[in-house]
């Protein structure tokens, strides 16, 4: 559907707006299905990425800027990460309190021969090499200064200070109408509450939760990437929760809800980004009298529509299956596993839940795959 919606030009007068705080990896490949109907605001304050950053990027629609983000603008201690993409604004003690004296991580990070292992680098390794003092801004006054009237999505992954960063932005998240935010989480000193507390407050509701988990060091457990980071087993400590506004659900509350049609569609397609198709297709049926002037919906939901059976259906067909026949969307019984592959009836595979990040690659698979590649 994304796809459609780009070939159609859809976004083009009014591009898709992306603020990336925390970009020390670089803006994620999936905005870039957009074509040039994007554009994105990527803030770094590790010098050593930015520069990296401003030397890799050839894209025009993509711009960094060497700020750290916060609550307010201000002179606040960063420490440099050992690896870039490691750094941080925190409160060193409040950093240690994060449960990080006492994981895997840290204590393979303290061996000094783990520096001579072929291991990535990334923001995961912990460990600082210095500290120094930095200006802060926020990001309602960074809006405010260049004159931004509107964000659509926020990604905010600071290392410790997102909710700093969500509280410099709480007239832009209200008044500079953001969809979405994905932001990085903690899930000790409350910090994961807090920044649920105030998304919701600010109208945001939570659509979806990642979790990492890290084994203690007197337990260590196999990490998941290459390098002392997130473990197979062990506590949760960090995860990545995702937000949009619930625009159907408001609808429903109240009719009157004034929307753009092109508010909608960028909300359906970031659902369907996401891995959220089944929100993108409640939203085209509740709004469908404000979209029918400029798109076919019928199209939309057809595009949305996943295989059933192994086949391409339309999106009447699939609701007609599943009022008709509900057995195909439940997981096999038992006494399918004696039957042989022939014999087996049709039904829904059903797999555990991947990570937001994979449902993220999917969905962009997916958006290629049903209307070919960029």
């Amino acid at each position: 559907m994304t796809q459609y919606l780009v070939a159609s030009e859809v976004f083009a007068d009014d591009p898709l707006m992306v603020a990336d705080i925390g970009a020390s990896g670089g803006v994620e490949q999936h905005w870039k299905i957009y074509d040039n109907q994007f554009r994105v605001l990527g803030f770094e304050p590790d010098k050593r990425a930015y520069q990296r950053l401003i030397e890799e990027e050839n894209n025009s629609n993509i711009e960094y800027f060497p700020l750290a983000l916060h609550r307010d603008c201000s002179k606040r201690k960063f420490f440099l990460g050992k690896y870039i993409g490691g750094s941080f604004l925190l409160n060193e003690n409040e950093y240690i309190d994060n449960n990080w004296s006492r994981v895997s991580a840290v204590a393979l990070e303290e061996l000094e021969q783990v520096d001579n292992q072929p291991l990535d680098q990334g923001a995961g390794c912990i460990g600082h090499a210095g500290a120094m003092e930095i200006e802060t801004v926020s990001l309602d006054s960074f809006c405010a200064d260049r004159g931004i009237d509107h964000i659509d999505f926020l990604k905010i992954d600071t290392d410790g200070s997102d909710l700093d960063v969500l509280l410099g932005g709480k007239v832009t998240l209200v008044h500079r109408n953001v969809l979405g935010v994905c932001v990085e989480v903690a899930f000790s000193n409350q910090r994961f509450c807090q920044i649920d507390s105030l998304l919701q407050e600010l109208g945001f509701s939570l659509f979806d939760l990642d979790v990492y988990r890290y084994s203690r060091k007197d337990l260590p457990f196999p990490f998941v990437l290459r390098m002392p980071a997130q473990t197979v087993e062990g506590q949760i400590i960090w995860g990545n929760a995702l937000y949009f506004k619930d625009l159907a659900n408001s609808r429903r509350k109240s009719a009157a809800t004034p929307e753009t049609a092109l508010r909608i569609l960028k909300l359906a397609s970031l659902y369907e980004l996401y891995g959220l198709p089944d929100c993108a297709a409640e939203l085209i049926n509740v709004f469908k009298a404000e979209l029918c002037a400029i798109v076919d919906c019928d199209a939309l939901l057809d595009l949305l529509t996943p295989p059933l059976c192994g086949q391409t259906v339309t999106y009447s067909e699939y609701l007609r299956a599943f009022r008709k026949t509900p057995e195909l969307f439940f997981p096999p019984s038992p006494a399918a596993d004696t039957l042989s592959s022939s014999e087996q009836p049709c039904q829904t595979k059903i797999t555990g839940k991947p990570s937001l990040m994979t449902r993220l690659r999917i969905g962009t698979k997916f958006i290629l795959g049903r209307y070919g590649g960029l």
